[in-house]
């Protein structure tokens, strides 16, 4: 069929045809990147297979001159499920023991509090605040505020569906905490 003829009306099909739609190469649904903060222009913009955090960098115009990008944030979408993933096996694994090792007599909670119980009592508290925790998929990335540098760098990641980075601005305080 000429795929030029914008006149398909005239194209009946027969019984035992077949029609074959193939995909265009490289077409894939809408992969997109967020970018925050100190760049240039930030936003959401769309990626293509292969292309690279620098790639989406000069399209953003760079950082701008408030950029701190020792405390760049970089994070994804595949990384965060893993990281819930590993981190619900791992709480699953101490309730597991903690379970079992209070099913044991000697361990029961009418016992009196032996330092071994006041561990088992530190420890369950522990466990329900790192259930309030959540993973964010971060990567650690050393960011360079000459894209071409950053460009050669071992940072510089292909980029996959729902990235995000975060710029934050120059910091002007000092915190203190302690004595």
């Amino acid at each position: 069929i000429n795929l030029e003829n914008k006149d398909y009306s005239e194209i009946a099909l027969q019984a035992y045809d077949e029609v074959k739609i193939f995909t265009i190469p490289n077409w894939s649904d809408n992969r997109k990147i967020t970018l925050r903060g100190e760049v240039k222009f930030p936003g959401v913009y769309s990626i293509n297979k292969g292309e690279r955090l620098s790639d989406i960098l000069k399209r953003a115009g760079g950082f701008t001159d408030d950029a701190f990008l020792d405390g760049a944030l970089f994070t994804r979408e595949s990384v965060r499920k893993n990281q819930v993933k590993e981190f619900n096996q791992s709480i699953a694994k101490v309730k597991r023991d903690l379970s079992l090792h209070n099913a044991m007599p000697a361990n029961t909670k009418s016992s009196v509090n032996t330092p071994s119980q006041a561990s088992i009592n530190t420890l369950e508290s522990t466990l329900k605040e790192a259930e309030k925790y959540q993973p964010i998929g971060r990567i650690s990335l050393t960011m360079d505020i000459d894209i071409d540098n950053f460009q050669d760098s071992d940072f510089n990641l292909v980029l996959e569906n729902e990235d995000t980075l975060t710029i934050p601005g120059n910091i002007d305080t000092v915190t203190v905490f302690g004595e």
